[in-house]
């Protein structure tokens, strides 16, 4: 491929910033473009148009174009590609590409444009890579000559990776993303499926680390595939595309993912699958209108997946008429709202329990006395967004993730964090506060049925110590909590998370105080436990405790007051 030029262009087809790599195609062919994307609506819009003999390969991002021209016979998908890779590198280095960071960084945007192509072939796109020789504050002026020092990953054969890294603590994490893109008729029909995904990695290592990834037997890529798969319960990712770092010579003879990682964030693999699955939330909408007046809505939201799942962050938009006003609303569990900017109701619910949990959602909307009935009812698609952590549709598993470097070092065995995701336990959810901290993790616990805490929505902390797993991490509910067991600041008091050792007042063996061998999981199924079967014998809350014992009714009213609070945070 050669891209004759690159253009950076605002919404209205001004030019910002361009570079002539070639000069074989006039800069003047910029406006030829804007004239043709003018005519074409949004929804027709190409990412190729061709005229007189010119390719005009352009990228839309937050309201810019970034535009490449040739007239030679280039690989479309290549220059893309790198339209693609110019934005990521912009927000490595601006946090946000848009018109205003354009004209407040241009001189550092030529810098980086003449680094990434040269005489129209595409260069160094790694940010990590150009970030050691073109700083944010860009190149200083000074006098005296002297040689271009280039850094060694420019000119080696690791070329996303520079050499002396170091970190104190060497980790690395690693996310398995899917998104589902699905299309229901109206009778509940799956019109489209299709699984969206991709490995994330963040990677603290030093020094130049092999790293070896397995993923389940289940999984078949497209060329296995088609040999076919002697147990026939193989799952086919298609359109799978590596980073660069991936050793696919390794990969086809022996379907093994070896790399030698990037410092830092990167995607090390995306794949697409096209299976038919079902909605994991099932939404049904009825809607009444009244003599043109008022239109009344009920919608219904039923999870469909496993209840040791928790959808996190649910939202829920149901279209509503242009002309509607006055909104009322009632719902059975989260928040909802009227956006008139998008004509829908946004109905939020920030936890979801699966194994079929239903709510429920009434709307009353008034409508203007005067309506054109002449006019075509339209009923635009009820959108569904979420989160569900430890769960992947396809599933697509990791096996293990092996680290080999020449100087011997262990990177930090966080494996309870694989198992968690592995085979999740009915009842809490748990994961990183933020990666960089893996001391540091959130927890949501659900109250248990058949308790006073069914129902309820606990947010908790669960924060480790260095000294880990030697001694036990504490545990703080963040949501209210009225429990025997847990002290008013919400800090949990059982046996599991005491030191260990033999207990000084004789209260405890030492079999049930804290043991190196205990885990995450471990750890919130004596918690959860605790919820269902309160120890009132020696309790950190001792009005909690009495109540407990001599009072039920009063204590089950606190709860369920604070279980309602916890279920509208």
């Amino acid at each position: 491929m050669a891209a004759s030029a690159i253009f950076l262009m605002d919404s209205k087809g001004k030019v910002l910033i361009s570079r002539n790599y070639r000069g074989d195609v006039p800069m003047s062919v910029a406006s030829r473009f804007v004239s043709k994307i003018l005519e074409e609506e949004d929804l027709n819009l190409k990412p190729i148009i061709q005229e007189d003999g010119i390719s005009y390969i352009y990228v839309k991002y937050n309201n810019l174009f970034l535009l490449a021209t040739t007239e030679r016979n280039a690989n479309a998908a290549t220059i893309l590609l790198f339209l693609y890779k110019m934005i990521e590198v912009f927000n490595e280095y601006f946090k946000e590409l848009e018109e205003e960071s354009i004209r407040d960084n241009f001189v550092l945007i030529y810098e980086l444009m003449d680094e990434m192509m040269d005489f129209g072939y595409p260069q160094s796109t790694e940010p990590k890579i150009l970030q050691e020789y073109i700083t944010q504050e860009g190149y200083k002026l000074e006098r005296g000559v002297r040689g271009p020092v280039l850094p060694a990953a420019i000119t080696g054969a690791v070329s996303w990776r520079k050499e002396g890294i170091r970190y104190n603590k060497n980790e690395v994490f690693l996310d398995v993303v899917e998104s589902i893109n699905l299309l229901v008729s109206a009778n509940g029909t799956v019109l489209r499926s299709e699984i969206v995904g991709a490995i994330k990695m963040k990677s603290k290592l030093s020094g130049m680390p092999e790293l070896r990834l397995g993923l389940n037997d289940k999984i078949l890529f497209e060329n296995s595939a088609k040999t076919g798969n002697p147990k026939g319960k193989g799952v086919e990712l298609e359109d799978v595309k590596f980073h660069q770092c991936v050793r696919l010579s390794k990969f086809e003879n022996d379907r093994t993912i070896s790399f030698i990682p990037p410092d830092g964030e990167f995607e090390l693999m995306s794949y697409r699958l096209n299976t038919t699955v079902k909605p994991l939330i099932w939404i049904e909408c009825i809607s009444d209108s009244h003599a043109h007046s008022r239109v009344e809505y009920l919608v219904k939201a039923k999870s469909q997946f496993k209840g040791k799942s928790i959808a996190n962050n649910v939202q829920i938009i149901v279209p509503v008429p242009s002309d509607a006003d006055t909104p009322k609303f009632r719902c059975t569990m989260g928040t909802c709202k009227y956006a008139p900017e998008k004509d829908a109701i946004i109905w939020n619910i920030k936890q979801f329990p699966g194994g079929g949990k239903e709510f429920l959602m009434r709307a009353h909307f008034g409508l203007p006395s005067i309506s054109n009935d002449d006019k075509p009812a339209t009923k635009p698609p009820i959108m569904v967004q979420f989160e569900i952590p430890y769960y992947t549709v396809s599933g697509i598993q990791v096996r293990y993730l092996k680290i080999i470097e020449k100087s011997g070092y262990q990177a930090l065995p966080w494996v309870r964090y694989v198992y968690l995701m592995k085979y999740p336990v009915e009842g809490f959810s748990a994961g990183l506060v933020d990666d960089s901290n893996i001391y540091e993790w959130q927890i949501v616990i659900v109250g248990p049925p058949d308790t006073p805490y069914e129902g309820g929505f606990f947010n908790a902390t669960l924060t480790f110590t260095p000294e880990y797993p030697n001694k036990p991490p504490k545990m703080k509910f963040l949501t209210e909590m009225w429990h025997p067991n847990v002290y008013e600041s919400g800090e949990v008091c059982i046996s599991i998370l005491h030191d260990p050792g033999d207990d000084v007042y004789g209260y405890e063996k030492a079999s049930e105080r804290w043991l190196p061998v205990h885990t995450v999981e471990s750890i919130l199924v004596s918690v959860i436990s605790m919820l269902s079967s309160p120890n009132d014998e020696s309790p950190a809350n001792i009005d909690a405790a009495r109540e407990w014992r001599t009072q039920r009714e009063v204590f089950n009213k606190k709860v369920a007051r604070i279980v309602r609070k916890s279920q509208d945070q």
